[in-house]
């Protein structure tokens, strides 16, 4: 979010799509439109031990023990609880897109926090679970972000009046 700001006000971007909390306050410079929620779950192997679990409670317990990886944009209100220990950006194992959280649940290492919609392809085969989507799901707001009373290029407003807006 911080670095899609800098690019707006060093004017390398016209439009940034980003995830806010409800409880965000966006710098008066900037304007937002919500284009869409996006709703993500925790996933893992179906042999991974969390996959086994057979009440909250073990759950809660496996998933304090186990590697966590979640996008780096998604604000997730499920940190504090679970304690995830995310991966540091410069690492080898670097999980700040979605499709790296994915490769990491896969290959059966790591729990992740991935969107439902990119999931549900390897949960209809069988190769991912959701865990407890009653309790683990998080809806992160996307929205569309520019900065007020700039001269926009022509294409970028017209996509922000037509598109967004």
């Amino acid at each position: 979010y911080l670095d899609c700001l800098t690019e707006l006000r060093a004017g390398r971007l016209d439009i940034a799509f980003v995830g806010i909390s409800q409880d965000e306050q966006v710098p008066g410079d900037v304007e937002t439109c919500h284009v869409y929620d996006e709703v993500s779950g925790l996933y893992c192997r179906g042999e991974h031990a969390c996959a086994k679990a057979n009440d909250p409670e073990t759950l809660d317990v496996l998933l304090k023990e186990s590697k966590i990886s979640a996008h780096s944009f998604l604000l997730n209100p499920i940190d504090e609880d679970l304690d995830m220990r995310l991966l540091e950006e410069e690492s080898e194992q670097s999980q700040g897109n979605i499709e790296t959280t994915t490769y990491l649940t896969l290959a059966g290492s790591h729990v992740g926090l991935i969107p439902v919609h990119f999931a549900n392809f390897w949960a209809k085969e069988g190769q991912l679970v959701e865990l407890a989507p009653e309790r683990y799901r998080v809806i992160s707001e996307i929205h569309a972000l520019r900065l007020r009373n700039q001269t926009h290029e022509t294409a970028a407003q017209w996509f922000w009046e037509n598109c967004i807006g």
